[in-house]
């Protein structure tokens, strides 16, 4: 486990980039920071936004990074040279509590404290959608795997979790639920397939939505007392983290059950990612921890075999695999086992 002290800066939002060596950071000291998984170094300067970043998030390609924040609305970043993309985007300018990019990187959805949700286009920063009215602040604002739905969240409301056409803005549903309050873009999480959103309950369920027709498939209690506040998805889709007051704990997305270990952490945890390279970054806003979770769950949660001493996804092309494969721990050029012997090593 790497732990980062963030004391000074008091990291808000953490997300993984897709190549799952790096993750990024927001704070309220208005910058964001991009980290290396693998040893908890910065890397780069800092992104200078200026006001405090409520949430961040980053393109499916990793090119970019998304902020949204008090006074600044919505930014784009260049994740590799840090550099601010001078799009404009005409969103409420007092507070953007949760952004998102679509799968194809052509939109981003924002929810803002004037109660509504709207769609941009990434290029132009011209409203393509909306604004979506909502009853309350907008906190979550999530599009499916597949593009086609954005699902919104609002504060303290009854039926806080919809889910609308993300072409025409149609509401499809309504689903009756009244999230955390302290959740906020962080008490959902799209299914792989796009055909079931997970959800985090004030009262301390995870509840199931089939977003074909709008019924609630199940809903089971957490490990904790205490409200959950955040959720993430493995992004095989096989298991999911739950994180209440200082602890995270796992569960099978299909049976429900409880899985592995439970984190716990000496803060409250304020949110957290899991990357492809199974490893789950984890905020308390004054430490930010990585945790490899070969050490927390079962291996057949954990589809990654090695390569040349590096962990990959079972998932990697075979086409890229060389035919003799070194074992952790070789000490000389002979100990290798052949494709056929590969078994999930962590």
């Amino acid at each position: 486990m790497i732990d980062i002290d963030c004391r000074d800066r008091v990291s808000e939002s953490v997300t993984f980039l897709v190549d799952g060596k790096h993750f990024v950071s927001s704070s309220v000291d208005g910058k964001i920071r991009r980290w290396r998984a693998e040893d908890g170094k910065e890397v780069g300067i800092p992104m200078e936004v200026g006001n405090a970043v409520l949430d961040i998030t980053a393109s499916r390609d990793g090119k970019w990074i998304v902020s949204g924040t008090i006074g600044d609305g919505v930014t784009v970043w260049n994740a590799e040279s840090h550099e601010k993309v001078p799009v404009k985007f005409k969103t409420d300018p007092g507070l953007v509590f949760a952004i998102d990019v679509s799968p194809d990187g052509a939109k981003i959805a924002s929810g803002s404290g004037d109660s509504t949700a709207c769609v941009w286009s990434f290029s132009t920063g011209e409203r393509l959608l909306g604004p979506l009215k909502h009853d309350n602040v907008v906190v979550g604002v999530k599009f499916s795997p597949d593009g086609r739905l954005l699902a919104t969240a609002t504060e303290d409301h009854c039926n806080a979790i919809r889910i609308y056409d993300s072409q025409t803005g149609c509401l499809l549903f309504d689903f009756p639920i009244t999230v955390s309050d302290a959740a906020s873009n962080h008490s959902f999480a799209w299914a792989g397939d796009s055909k079931q959103l997970f959800a985090l309950s004030r009262v301390g369920n995870v509840y199931c939505f089939d977003a074909s027709d709008g019924t609630t498939l199940s809903h089971w209690p957490i490990h904790s007392r205490y409200p959950p506040v955040s959720i993430a998805l493995a992004s095989d889709g096989t298991f999911i983290a739950v994180a209440a007051d200082t602890s995270v704990s796992f569960w099978d997305s299909v049976t429900h059950e409880r899985i592995g270990s439970v984190i716990e952490r000496t803060a409250p945890v304020v949110s957290m990612s899991i990357s492809t390279n199974y490893d789950i970054v984890i905020s308390t806003g004054s430490t930010i921890s990585v945790v490899g979770l070969c050490d927390v769950l079962p291996f057949k949660y954990l589809d990654v075999m090695v390569r040349d001493g590096e962990t990959l996804p079972v998932s990697v092309e075979m086409a890229d695999v060389k035919e003799t494969i070194k074992l952790p721990g070789a000490e000389d050029k002979g100990s290798i086992a052949p494709i056929a012997a590969l078994t999930r090593l962590c």
